[in-house]
C-alpha cells in the first residue's frame, strides 16, 4: 500500500499532498474529533487508500452512514476492494467540490460531520477555497468539519467560513500534522 501511495504522490504531488499514507495515530485523532456519537452521516473527502475510513468503520454508531469521495482513479479501485460490501459505505468517484450534488443524489438530507484528507496547503487557493465553501455550506449551524494539515497555511482562509476551529497537533505522523476541528455551532 505504501509503494503504491508514493507512486501516486509521484504522478502528482500538489493532490496527494504527502509521501506516506496517514499514520493510525492520526486517523484516531481525526476520528476523536469527529463527534461519533451525534453523528448519522459522515462524509470523507480523499480518503485515500482509506486509513480514516477504516477507523471510522471501526469506531461509528450502528447505521451511522460514510459517503467516502475520492477523485484518484488508483485510490478509488483501492478503497472498493477494501470496503466492498462494508454496510452503510457509499463509495463515490468524484470531486469534493461537488459534495453538494453528490449528497442530493444519494438522499441525504443532513450532513453531521464532513472529515477531509485533502491537501489543501498543496491545491489551487481557489479550489481549497471551494471545498471549504461548500463544505460549510452543506453542514451548516449543526454539523463539524474534520481535516489535517501540515502547516497552518490555508487557516486563514478556514476562519472565513467557520467560526470556531480546535487544532492538536499530531507528532506521531509523517510528517506531523494539525488536526482541525472546525463549527458553525454555537459554543
Amino acid at each position: 500500500m505504501a509503494v503504491n501511495f508514493l507512486k501516486q504522490y509521484l504522478r502528482n504531488p500538489r493532490s496527494i499532498g504527502a509521501i506516506a499514507p496517514s499514520s493510525p495515530a492520526l486517523a484516531r485523532a481525526m476520528v476523536d474529533a469527529a463527534n461519533l456519537a451525534a453523528a448519522q452521516v459522515i462524509v470523507e473527502f480523499g480518503p485515500g487508500t482509506g486509513v480514516f475510513t477504516e477507523e471510522l468503520v471501526a469506531r461509528r454508531r450502528p447505521g451511522t452512514r460514510i459517503i467516502a469521495i475520492e477523485l484518484n482513479p488508483d485510490f478509488f479501485r483501492q478503497l472498493q476492494l477494501r470496503f466492498a460490501g462494508v454496510p452503510d459505505v457509499d463509495l463515490v468517484a468524484g470531486s469534493a467540490v461537488d459534495v453538494a450534488a453528490i449528497v442530493q443524489a444519494l438522499g441525504i438530507d443532513q450532513v453531521d460531520c464532513v472529515m477531509s484528507g485533502l491537501p489543501l496547503s498543496s491545491l489551487p487557493a481557489p479550489v481549497s477555497d471551494a471545498i471549504v465553501a461548500a463544505t460549510a455550506q452543506l453542514l451548516g449551524h449543526h454539523g463539524h468539519f474534520v481535516l489535517f494539515q501540515y502547516s497552518r497555511y490555508r487557516r486563514v482562509m478556514i476562519e472565513r467560513h467557520f467560526a470556531w476551529i480546535k487544532t492538536r497537533r499530531v507528532l506521531a505522523n509523517l510528517p506531523p500534522a494539525y488536526v482541525l476541528s472546525c463549527s458553525n455551532a454555537q459554543h
